[in-house]
């Protein structure tokens, strides 16, 4: 698509000579902010304008010409204006025709880059003081009759006795020595602090904080527990680990999934540990009781008299009997 620009039609005031001059302004001011907003202001200084103007026509020197742009420009305030700037007089005025309007003042206190690149200020920290109670006045008759009621005061030297037998002895701090411990000892006072703490959880001789510990979800429980009956016997925690939960032992959690997987079966009330120190067995409802089968007081009897008769003793040979194993020669040869 293809736009046209529109003709502007301005009518300039003055003299025809101010009109002529202002039209031929407004031309070279046009074509020198061609690609210009229609509301950038356009400026250009007034002696560069005159000294043009002079160089194109010579009946008038630059000085003259700079007067004619002045009357000029003040009899069309509706299309220029004049600003100075550092000392230098600038013509000024806009592609439609009109003198630009002011710039107002942007408050930019609020900005939203502002905001993000200054930090925010901080709030100082005011002191807490707690209040002193206030003491409250006593009626002047409970004065009197604590007045009335005081002793007369003795000699100054009872009264200091009294007060340095009343003092109380400074009680001595007994600190136990660690030195004198062994491993085990401080292994079972660290042990028993660490139980002591709710935010603490262990397992065996590792501890870890509880909000660190990796949790198992109701289908991790149930699949543990179908691979346990599936199996048909107790299973250790490395086997649960790697085969349910799907955690090799190369991985860097690993050993941190184990401690999380023995922490929770414990604390479940269809899982029950029957592993050592070293072996971490676990069993679920549902499987045959560990150790032999309950037999009956017969049972237990015919065993019993199988172990204690005597074994029959073998009749002896009639001929005495010689074993040889052959060689292979002898066998071939005879």
């Amino acid at each position: 698509m293809q736009t046209i620009e529109p003709r502007l039609e301005i009518e300039f005031n003055g003299s025809p000579d101010d009109r002529e001059l202002a039209a031929r302004v407004f031309a070279i001011m046009r074509t020198v902010g061609r690609f210009f907003a229609l509301t950038a202001p356009i400026r250009l200084p007034l002696h560069a304008l005159a000294e043009h103007l002079a160089q194109l026509d010579q009946q008038r020197d630059a000085e003259g010409w700079a007067a004619a742009l002045r009357q000029a420009i003040e009899a069309n305030h509706n299309v220029f204006s004049l600003e100075e700037r550092d000392g230098v007089l600038y013509i000024v005025t806009t592609r439609e025709g009109r003198p630009p309007q002011p710039i107002e003042e942007v408050d930019a206190a609020h900005m939203l880059p502002r905001r993000f690149q200054e930090p925010p200020p901080t709030a100082p920290r005011l002191a807490r003081r707690r209040p002193a109670p206030a003491a409250r006045p006593a009626p002047e008759e409970v004065l009197a009759a604590e007045a009335a009621e005081q002793p007369v005061t003795e000699p100054a030297e009872q009264v200091a006795a009294v007060e340095a037998e009343a003092a109380p002895a400074s009680a001595e701090i007994e600190v136990a020595d660690l030195t004198q411990l062994d491993d085990a000892q401080l292994q079972a006072l660290v042990a028993a602090e660490l139980a002591r703490m709710p935010e603490v959880t262990g397992f065996a001789d590792f501890w870890m904080l509880d909000e660190d510990v990796p949790r198992l979800s109701r289908g991790d429980l149930r699949r543990i527990r179908e691979y346990i009956l599936e199996r048909e016997q107790p299973l250790p925690d490395t086997e649960l680990v790697e085969v349910v939960l799907g955690v090799r032992r190369t991985a860097p959690d690993y050993e941190v999934r184990r401690f999380a997987l023995n922490v929770r079966l414990s604390q479940e009330e269809d899982f029950e540990f029957v592993g050592v120190p070293g072996n971490y067995l676990w069993s679920t409802k549902g499987l045959p009781a560990i150790g032999t089968t309950i037999r009956r007081a017969a049972d237990i009897g015919q065993d019993y008299r199988f172990l204690v008769e005597e074994a029959q003793a073998a009749t002896p040979l009639s001929e005495q009997v010689a074993d040889h194993v052959l060689t292979f020669y002898e066998h071939y040869l005879g």
